[in-house]
């Protein structure tokens, strides 16, 4: 892994670090917008990750056949689908620490589903109930 990161480090940059700066500042959230409030389908998550894999082809002089996947890892960058599974993570812990009742009941129902569960042992998540 270290001789990946260290090519990958070589092959950016500066100019490249910063429009990803900025991409993932600004174009980032829009992509993301209340993704974590709702489910998308397996298609839905697939074609917005495409989305994000091309900006970064596109940031990086990547060529249409070429992946992006590992050179994200290697810049120590999430996907897509994995960008909005931590969004979702980050909306029921915050939802779990509120001190509104409301709130705590909506982040209740939603840890007890069956997608929810699957999401949390896809990404070895355990919940601490207590």
């Amino acid at each position: 892994m270290t001789s990946a990161s260290n090519t990958t480090t070589a092959r950016l940059r500066w100019t490249e670090l910063a429009r990803l700066s900025l991409v993932e500042s600004y174009c980032l959230p829009m992509l993301q917008y209340c993704c974590a409030a709702y489910k998308l389908s397996v298609v839905q998550t697939k074609e917005l990750n495409a989305c994000w894999n091309m900006v970064n082809r596109k940031n990086f002089g990547f060529s249409k056949s070429e992946s992006v996947t590992a050179f994200i890892c290697g810049i120590s960058r999430l996907n897509y689908k994995h960008v909005i599974a931590l969004a979702h993570f980050k909306l029921l812990k915050s939802l779990g620490a509120s001190s509104n009742r409301v709130l705590k009941t909506l982040c209740a129902t939603h840890i007890v589903r069956a997608d929810f569960m699957n999401l949390c042992s896809e990404y070895g998540v355990t919940l601490n109930l207590s």
